[in-house]
């Protein structure tokens, strides 16, 4: 019976330069889950993995996870239903990518199963390996997610190295303003807080500096709070960045394999499960034989190319020396050259410099002169400045005497003002005392008269009365 499952794999496989192609990553879609779980726990009773060796099954065994009581299978597809899929229910839910697995290989470095028989039944370093693989299992979890995690195997039944399998659904939290809105691509990728490394995004903007809607977005993406997003976790830069920084999580725990870790680049074309399988069937060759291989052919290669290099330096060197040579007869001839002209310019020479010494004499006799008018030209400047602030100050006091008459003009005015006002009231009292005069005369008048007429007061021998020593006159006014 031939896996269906197999044809249904998007597998990654990078192959490492330089180390133990240590891990592998693989794409799934959900077509193929059910039997990759099934493969994965030995439950298929015909499965064509010619290179499992059912009498070491046994060693194989799951690290647990909490699944809240759901199987592997169960909880797999409760956390694909509750993200966004885009496509969901069109053909590109079937195609798209809903778990990925990393298959995390033990370095040799922590145990060689090289050495162990097809036969033979062994767990070389048991509690090694398990610090290893529960590392691995660490370092996957944090890195995308310990809710994301929904299968984890080991397994030593088959050919190689023990491996273990870590499936995990690729996503990640829903920016529903990266749905509604214009975005752009950054070719310029960050780690996140997770330990993983993404591509950033900027959001488009109008001439205003406005987000720019879009228009005909998925509305059914603001009913989840999580994607699923496989080219944006799975990158090249994360793949990049993937052995460093899982070989850095092992040194810092104190974990075993750390050294085996390659910490270069990875490299290298994608091959299938399969077909590294059905080359070993038909080579003979193992993945790690094929990668000593490749490492050997990778040295000679780089080998090779630091000897061409150091021969075309030495090439290019000879050439720079023979353009050198040519340069420097070249300067030869001419220096002989001018050795011939320079005896006809020597007589020419000592005739400019006489030339020279007598305008420099005429041009320190012009200084002299030119320093001598600036001299002039200050002191006229310091004199000018002097007789204007005379002048200021001749303006300043004209408006002070100008102000001062104005004021004694006004003094003036308001002293005739008094004067006239003075002037009135003593002609006016003037008039009253002479009228007050004038009743008064008139009132004597008709005293005297009054005394005449009526014989009332006219001396007829009583009208004197002596009292004392004085006489009083009825006719005397006081």
């Amino acid at each position: 019976m031939e896996d269906s499952f197999y044809t249904n794999m998007v597998p990654l496989m990078a192959p490492l330069k330089g180390g133990d192609n240590v891990a592998e990553i693989e794409k799934h879609n959900d077509e193929s889950m059910m039997m990759l779980l099934k493969h994965s726990d030995r439950q298929l009773t015909n499965d064509s993995n010619l290179e499992i060796v059912s009498e070491k099954s046994d060693l194989n065994y799951s690290i647990p996870l909490d699944h809240g009581g759901m199987t592997d299978m169960e909880y797999y597809q409760k956390i694909v239903g509750d993200s966004y899929l885009y496509g969901r229910g069109s053909k590109r839910e079937a195609e798209a990518v809903t778990c990925c697995s990393w298959v995390i290989t033990l370095p040799k470095e922590v145990s060689d199963y090289s050495t162990v028989g097809k036969d033979e039944i062994i767990r070389l370093h048991p509690e090694e390996e398990k610090q290893f693989f529960q590392g691995a299992l660490d370092f996957v979890a944090k890195r995308y997610g310990e809710e994301n995690i929904v299968h984890a195997k080991v397994h030593y039944d088959e050919g190689g190295q023990p491996h273990i399998h870590i499936y995990f659904v690729p996503r990640k939290e829903l920016d529903h303003d990266q749905v509604h809105f214009k975005t752009t691509t950054i070719k310029k990728a960050v780690q996140t807080e997770s330990g993983r490394w993404e591509y950033t995004f900027r959001y488009k903007t109008d001439e205003n500096g406005e987000k720019i809607a879009l228009k005909n977005y998925s509305k059914m993406s603001d009913y989840y709070d999580y994607k699923l997003a496989a080219s944006e976790i799975i990158n090249p830069v994360e793949l990049k960045h993937f052995h460093p920084d899982f070989a850095e999580y092992l040194r810092e725990n104190n974990l075993p394999g750390a050294t085996s870790v390659h910490t270069g680049v990875t490299g290298g074309k994608n091959i299938s499960v399969g077909a590294m399988k059905e080359f070993t069937r038909a080579t003979g060759l193992t993945l790690d034989q094929v990668q000593e291989m490749q490492h050997e052919k990778i040295v000679l290669e780089e080998r090779i190319t630091a000897l061409e290099s150091s021969l075309k330096n030495a090439s290019v060197s000879i050439s720079n020396k023979d353009r050198t040579i040519t340069h420097l007869q070249g300067q030869i001839a001419e220096r002989d050259l001018s050795l011939e002209q320079s005896k006809s310019v020597a007589t020419d020479r000592a005739e400019m410099e006489v030339k020279l010494r007598s305008k420099e004499q005429e041009h320190t006799t012009m200084k002299q002169e030119y320093n001598k008018v600036c001299h002039q030209l200050q002191t006229v400047q310091s004199q000018l400045a002097e007789r204007t602030v005379d002048q200021t100050e001749l303006s300043a006091r004209d408006k002070e005497i100008e102000a001062l008459k104005q004021e004694l003009s006004s003094v003036k005015r308001e002293l005739r003002d008094v004067q006239q006002t003075k002037d009135a009231e003593l002609a006016a009292k003037d008039k009253e005392i002479e009228q007050l005069r004038n009743e008064k005369t008139v009132q004597q008048t008709e005293a005297r008269e009054w005394g005449t007429n009526s014989g009332w007061g006219q001396n007829r021998g009583w009208g004197n009365v002596e009292r004392g020593t004085n006489t009083w006159n009825m006719d005397q006014n006081s």
